[in-house]
């Protein structure tokens, strides 16, 4: 994009606060492959448009606008679009020529007058990947006095050149429904007609003194997407035409480098990759066959240039990737079995000093595994899916595996505490029991996983409170002898809050552990969820966990994930990658939009009573700044908090407070930490102390109310407080 990089820098230092600029000085080559493309892993061909007044290039420094620069087609002049809004030029002409497509896909969805002084800009291209995205924005002058029955028609129509199919994508999100006026309204602007998604309207500029661009109203950010085939040849077709008349123009504008059609970042545009497969090799051939399974219980370890330092891949089908090469690096590759399973299989293959040749592709490396010892294995876990909110629904997954080489059956029992009722469980053939249920479950084959969605109640306070605990457990059994007891029950422990972030950290045990019950064999149990609040589909999304000291980083080990990953690790720091993910937005839909990871560590040797481990993640959603999660603490205790232990042993005044809060232990119990919570449950204050009676200031809170957390040896204790 050098070509337009200096129109950026001088017009960035004049157009900060002001309406968007277009210009029409680029060539269709350049819009397509230098602005929304711009990647050297794509390219666009056989570029062709029609209306040249009304394809344009545009950019703005506005932080009210949600694109910085990208393409706009205008059924119109693009030029009249610049600036803030006026009113003036709403209508305009440019091509004066209609387009049998878009009339077509007019017609199909019921419209029978003519299309007009279309604007189109077409392409071919080639994806590398299964999908196809890209972001836009329409803006209509129709927006207000003519939103009610008036609708100009565009289309992204998608063609797939092999078979000639094509499909429409310019379609509200999550749905089959064309975008245009009328079926993206707001009755506030046209009190004529109800309001038709009125989510995904953004802003009304007439009379606005902060407008971003001269034309009536614009939509949110939306993604088109589509599913396509690798390598296959399509044709894109962006086009836009006045409905009836060529009166009230509308426009759509393309966010640049978004049109997304396999650009990996991990792949640094570079095909090129080492692919390592583990499988159990059943007829000990060393080659996998069509029937043998692939084996996840354990990880690749690679050492680069001999230096000693080894990583290691981890993923939910025993595939792991090694990207961004380096081509004079050498790779020493090997498997790890994880140390639960070392006494039941062998894996043995090696390959030592591997360089990889520039355009190679994909360098496949398979490593069998030998079973040596038969046995049965079921697994049981609860991953909390979201956080208990008083007067909302809190979800669990259940998720039961065999990890075993035979096929099993048994019985899963699972009970949650009673304050809190099961409103959902996707498990038919389950028996309810007073707090919870069993289940029978047959021919449960070798690494197959099962999962139960379940749904519960959580009652309004003050039938419950702020901070208490909510309990999940399940077990199983199984009809043959099971060789690892270890994983056949699971509790999980996960606190009331009053609202929650969804990008967040929790550990199954709670936010204390009884040192006495937790013995060298035992883990914790984290789970990393994430979850797009924005309002595109998130392409790629990676989650990094930098391990704390007290954790051990050679003990990990992986349980379940919502979607397929790799994971990385590179001494303490856990990478997830999650590839051609395509999150939707929470707006499109509130399931799809999430995930999670969910894995097994031990705490580094040494710990003991009072030992503190701060554990906190970070999620990217595509190019996108880090989200940073809650920190989530473990302590190690002597005791567990006793819930009959009344606020009452602490004095707190005064209460309201204006600048300085005085905190009194009545036993003498030295306080070591004070949290301030605000009502959403986020901590926005920490302040340590070592005194039975502290004084904190708070002189820099807003007024409202909030939550003080009081940690005093094993005891905390939660109440709430008011700053004037």
């Amino acid at each position: 994009m050098k070509k337009i990089l200096l129109f950026v820098l001088f017009s960035t230092i004049f157009s900060y606060g002001q309406g968007i600029t277009v210009s029409t000085n680029y060539t269709n080559n350049q819009l397509v492959n230098d602005v929304l493309i711009n990647s050297p892993c794509a390219q666009g061909y056989n570029i062709q448009s029609q209306g040249n007044c009304g394809i344009g290039y545009f950019n703005t420094t506005n932080p009210n606008f949600p694109f910085q620069e990208g393409v706009i087609i205008r059924n119109g002049n693009v030029n009249s679009s610049s600036g803030q809004y006026t009113g003036n030029n709403m209508s305009s002409v440019c091509s004066n020529t209609g387009d049998s497509e878009l009339l077509a896909i007019s017609q199909a969805n019921g419209n029978s007058g003519s299309i007009n002084d279309v604007s189109y800009l077409k392409f071919n291209f080639v994806s590398s990947a299964n999908y196809l995205s890209f972001d836009f924005i329409f803006a209509s002058n129709e927006y207000g006095p003519y939103q009610c029955s008036f609708s100009d028609v565009f289309a992204f129509i998608l063609t797939d050149l092999n078979t000639g199919i094509s499909q429409n994508l310019a379609v509200i999100p999550g749905t089959t429904t064309p975008v245009s006026v009328t079926t993206i309204r707001d009755v506030l602007y046209n009190s004529g007609c109800s309001s038709v998604n009125p989510q995904f309207f953004s802003t009304y500029n007439v009379g606005s003194s902060s407008s971003t661009m001269n034309m009536n109203g614009y939509t949110v950010p939306m993604t088109a997407s589509a599913t396509v085939i690798p390598n296959n040849p399509y044709s894109i077709k962006l086009v836009i035409g006045d409905y009836n008349d060529t009166a009230f123009d509308s426009a759509v504008f393309f966010k640049a480098n978004s049109f997304n059609v396999g650009t990996n970042p991990n792949l640094a545009c570079n095909p090129d990759q080492i692919k390592m497969v583990s499988f159990v090799d059943a007829n000990t051939n060393g080659i996998k066959d069509t029937n043998e399974l692939d084996f996840n219980l354990g990880s690749f370890k690679y050492e680069l240039n001999n230096t000693a330092t080894s990583s290691y891949v981890v993923s939910q089908d025993g595939i792991g990737y090694i990207f961004s090469l380096d081509y004079a690096d050498t790779h020493d590759l090997s498997f790890q079995i994880d140390v639960e399973y070392a006494n039941y299989y062998t894996s043995s293959t090696t390959y030592n000093d591997v360089l990889i040749a520039q355009g190679s592709n994909e360098n496949v490396f398979y490593f069998p595994v030998v079973n040596t010892n038969p046995y049965a294995d079921v697994e049981v876990m609860v991953i909390p899916t979201n956080n208990p909110v008083p007067g909302f629904a809190y979800n669990n997954t259940i998720t039961y595996k065999n990890k075993g080489v035979v096929s099993t059956a048994g019985t899963l029992t699972f009970n949650h505490s009673p304050n809190v009722t099961i409103l959902s469980n996707s498990e038919s053939g389950s028996v309810a029991t007073a707090n919870g249920f069993t289940l029978d479950f047959t021919n449960l084959l070798p690494f197959e996983t099962r999962t139960i969605d379940l749904s519960f109640s959580v009652p309004t306070i003050p039938t419950v409170a702020l901070g208490d605990i909510v309990q999940s457990s399940s077990s199983a059994t199984s009809t043959v002898t099971d060789a690892i007891t270890s994983n056949n029950s699971f509790d999980l422990n996960n606190i009331i809050v009053g609202s929650y972030d969804p990008n967040d950290i929790n550990e199954a045990h709670g936010n204390e552990i009884l040192f006495s019950d937790f013995g060298a064999d035992d883990y914790l149990y984290y789970t990393i969820r994430f979850q797009n609040t924005g309002t595109a589909n998130a392409s790629f999304v990676s989650v990094v966990n930098n391990l704390p000291a007290e954790l051990n980083e050679n003990s990990i080990v992986m349980l379940h994930s919502s979607h397929d990953y790799n994971l990385t690790r590179n001494g303490s720091e856990l990478k997830w990658f999650f590839d051609d993910i395509n999150l939707v937005p929470d707006s499109v839909n509130n399931d799809d939009s999430q995930g999670y990871v969910t894995f097994k560590i031990k705490p580094t040797a040494g710990y003991a009573v009072g030992t503190l481990i701060e554990n906190t993640a970070e999620i990217y959603f595509d190019y996108n700044p880090a989200i940073i999660t809650n920190t989530f603490e473990t302590l190690f205790v002597n005791a567990l908090n006793n819930e009959s232990y009344s606020v009452s042993n602490f004095a707190i005044y005064p209460n309201p407070a204006n600048d300085i809060l005085t905190i009194q232990n009545k036993d003498n119990t030295v306080i070591s930490k004070v949290n301030v919570v605000d009502i959403l449950g986020k901590t926005i204050k920490t302040s340590t102390f070592n005194a039975t009676e502290i004084s904190m200031d708070i002189s820099d809170l807003k007024a409202g109310i909030y939550f003080i957390e009081i940690h005093s040896n094993t005891i905390k204790t939660t109440q709430k407080v008011i700053k004037k």
